[in-house]
């Protein structure tokens, strides 16, 4: 008899805003409200892209924080995976705006449990998000030895990418490397990102 166990999986959440096309356009006028506020981009993991304040969360009141707050409360709530005491805390929320050509070096999110970007405007679905495997160096070897049709089943794989999708939350583990692709449309490129802490209430 022979079997497979899968243990100490990174695990990621796939999202939805409710009634995102009702609110889309309020969250891009948002974003470019912050850059007019807030000219000076800060300097994290962008090439080139403007990065607002990331304490948007706790300025003021406003549609995004709002917005994130609900659709997370949402998931937590419903999806049937979390104990019913499971709590979060916002503890970081920023906007990105990619021109053409802008991207993400590759990075993490040190000081938090999870992070996730909420995609605003999505002109080039080709400026994925890609993730690199915690356990590329100590497991590269024996990573191998499998077919590929048995590693891709299990996302035994050193990297994986997502295509953005607007109105789509991505959440993941804060300590994963992470870099986004340049974006290739003429367009602006806008998303939101943010960090959890988790908890009990």
């Amino acid at each position: 008899m022979t079997y497979n166990i899968l243990l100490f999986p990174s695990v990621f959440h796939w999202c939805e805003v409710s009634n995102f096309e009702y609110v889309r356009d309020t969250l891009i006028n948002f974003a470019y409200e912050e850059k007019e506020k807030y000219p000076e981009s800060l300097i994290k993991s962008n090439a080139g892209r403007w990065h607002s304040p990331d304490n948007i969360y706790s300025t003021y009141d406003n549609p995004l924080h709002h917005i994130v707050k609900s659709a997370l409360t949402t998931f937590f709530a419903n999806s049937g995976i979390f104990v019913e005491n499971v709590d979060f805390a916002i503890s970081a929320l920023w906007v990105n705006i990619n021109k053409k050509g802008n991207f993400h070096y590759n990075h993490l999110h040190p000081n938090s449990d999870f992070s996730g970007v909420l995609w605003i405007k999505v002109p080039d679905e080709n400026s994925k998000i890609g993730f690199s495997s915690p356990n590329n160096y100590n497991q590269w070897r024996s990573t191998q030895i499998y077919k590929s049709d048995f590693r891709n089943t299990i996302g035994l794989q050193p990297s994986w990418s997502f295509t953005p999708s607007e109105g789509n939350i991505l959440l993941f583990p804060s300590s994963i490397m992470h870099k986004v692709l340049p974006n290739e449309s003429e367009e602006d490129r806008i998303a939101a990102s943010f960090n959890l802490s988790v908890g009990n209430k």
